[in-house]
């Protein structure tokens, strides 16, 4: 074999190496941002709980569906937990999955999970959105939204309460005779 024929055949195989790592470190970079965002609990403690911004809030407008996924547009109503910037309280985007794909094409990768299902009933109604922030002014969502009602007014105010702890009262005198006791005994 000649010099410029072994040359030839290390730089094929120097590029053939570098692009099976370049593919599987963006594959594995995927997957990994693809998964994180997702919280797969069903109950309303376990979503509060888990997310780090709740708010209320009132559907828009909702774009055409492409291969099951849809834009809604939303209007920030109330911000229950977390913060939200106040511009993006007149309008929000969140990506949705209508959830009406056969389960044979939904992931090809395992770890990748599908947006949260959302298919609103009516706009006048208003729900809670469970999302988190990626970036300044881009945010997820990562459970499916519950309609709010008494029942999940009750549970926000029993899971996101201040001060529900409360101390017990006693009067000062009790206090003084415990005080002096101690210092005499």
């Amino acid at each position: 074999m000649s010099a410029k024929s072994i040359n030839d055949f290390l730089i094929r195989m120097f590029v053939c190496v570098v692009f099976f790592l370049l593919f599987s470190t963006v594959n594995t970079i995927s997957s990994e941002k693809c998964h994180q965002y997702r919280i797969n609990h069903t109950t309303i403690d376990n979503k509060l709980a888990l997310s780090p911004v709740v708010f209320q809030g009132r559907l828009t407008s909702m774009s055409t569906p492409v291969n099951d996924l849809h834009f809604v547009s939303l209007r920030v109503l109330k911000v229950i937990k977390g913060k939200l910037s106040k511009r993006l309280r007149k309008q929000i985007r969140l990506l949705f999955s209508l959830g009406k794909r056969k389960r044979q094409f939904v992931n090809r990768n395992k770890e990748c999970k599908d947006p949260p299902i959302f298919n609103p009933k009516s706009s006048r109604k208003k729900y809670i959105f469970f999302v988190q922030k990626i970036k300044p002014g881009s945010y997820v969502a990562l459970a499916e939204p519950e309609i709010f009602n008494r029942k999940v007014r009750r549970n926000i105010r029993k899971i996101l309460c201040n001060n529900c702890c409360k101390l017990q009262t006693t009067n000062k005198t009790e206090l003084n005779n415990a005080y002096t006791h101690k210092l005499h005994s």
